[in-house]
């Protein structure tokens, strides 16, 4: 039995000490007073408190940010830091709790722009939109651009819960694919827009510096934006929005710009595992994971603009050209006609 006492105590040390750091480096939350300062503001940092933790290593670094470009490198004795001074610029910043000399997890990253940096006054507005919204702008705006001088429909969806031929990207499960539909001209039309206010988490690049990508086995260039929205009870939710196969070139925002509801991000593109020029668009949980997003768009605002085009009709429901029913089939069926090769609305 003595053989095995001293493996046994070297595991409960290990133990002991890796248990504690575990908790210790749990993540935390930190959050920033504002999105956008003044030039000469005060940049009040807070977060939550960290259980053992005796300081905390507070890092704010300057677009293009990291560790090359860090403006504040500084230790707090509480759960708070005030930043004053910035010049103007666009900046990220962390915090990392210390426990006797050594270091816990990052908590989330949040962004602020000082001055002239500010998203918001660069945001433009979807004016066509707002008009068919009679001065209001819904919780989620149609991702696509309503411009008078687009030929087609700004609203033509080709592919829902399933792809309308089978597609090459499997099966669809709640994004949304909205075709260019005689949006021809690169830089002019196809264009994208915030689908709500929010902070740009991700762009990417894939690399391909072209409207189409020379190989269909990437994920493309695509920009996802979280949002606060609060609920009918006043609760906030967050939210993803994910613009996928976009046209690099196009690309507007920036990894930490705070953008306003039908602020032009991109153009569309076909980068990635694409067919054809097209947005393929989601809405996400917090989780970035896709909700249902057509569902968004069945009310009284949106379901007389939308089209269904490249699915065809059978016993009087829209069918894939695979044959395949939608979920949403009865639906379509009940709302639209069927009228040169797209459903429309008929009510």
């Amino acid at each position: 039995m003595k053989k095995y006492k001293r493996p046994l105590v070297f595991l409960l040390a290990v133990l002991l000490l890796v248990l504690p750091m575990s908790a210790f480096a749990a993540s935390f939350t930190l959050s920033v007073s504002s999105r956008s300062y003044e030039e000469g503001g005060v940049v009040q940092l807070s977060w939550d408190a960290v259980s053992g933790a005796g300081t905390y290593a507070v890092n704010v670094s300057k677009y293009p940010y990291g560790s090359d470009h860090l403006v504040v490198e500084d230790v707090a004795y509480t759960n708070s830091y005030a930043i004053g001074g910035l010049p103007a610029g666009k900046y990220r910043a962390n915090v990392q709790p210390i426990q006797n000399g050594r270091a816990g997890g990052f908590s989330n990253t949040v962004y602020f722009t000082i001055g002239a940096s500010s998203a918001s006054s660069s945001a433009s507005s979807s004016a066509g939109f707002v008009s068919v919204m009679d001065g209001e702008a819904p919780t989620f705006l149609w991702p696509v651009k309503v411009d008078e001088s687009y030929e087609g429909s700004s609203f033509a969806i080709t592919a829902m819960d399933i792809y309308y031929d089978g597609g090459d990207h499997g099966r669809l499960q709640n994004a949304l694919d909205i075709n260019h539909d005689g949006m021809t001209t690169r830089y002019e039309t196809r264009e994208i827009v915030a689908a709500a206010a929010g902070e740009v988490i991700d762009v990417h690049d894939c690399g391909h510096n072209a409207l189409y990508c020379p190989s269909r086995s990437c994920e493309g260039s695509y920009i996802k934006i979280r949002h606060e929205i609060p609920d009918e009870n006043g609760e906030i939710q967050v939210y993803i929005t994910a613009y996928v196969h976009l046209d690099p070139d196009t690309f507007e925002v920036q990894e930490g710009d705070y953008v306003e509801q039908g602020q032009t991000i991109a153009r569309m593109g076909s980068t990635g595992n694409s067919s054809g020029i097209h947005l393929h668009f989601a809405i996400r949980d917090e989780n970035n994971q896709d909700l249902p997003t057509l569902e968004f768009y069945m009310n009284e605002t949106y379901m007389p603009l939308l089209e269904f085009k490249y699915f065809r009709q059978s016993g009087g429901e829209l069918v894939a050209t695979n044959g395949e029913h939608s979920r949403y089939s009865e639906w379509v069926g009940e709302n639209y006609t069927y009228s040169d090769g797209r459903w429309v609305y008929a009510n």
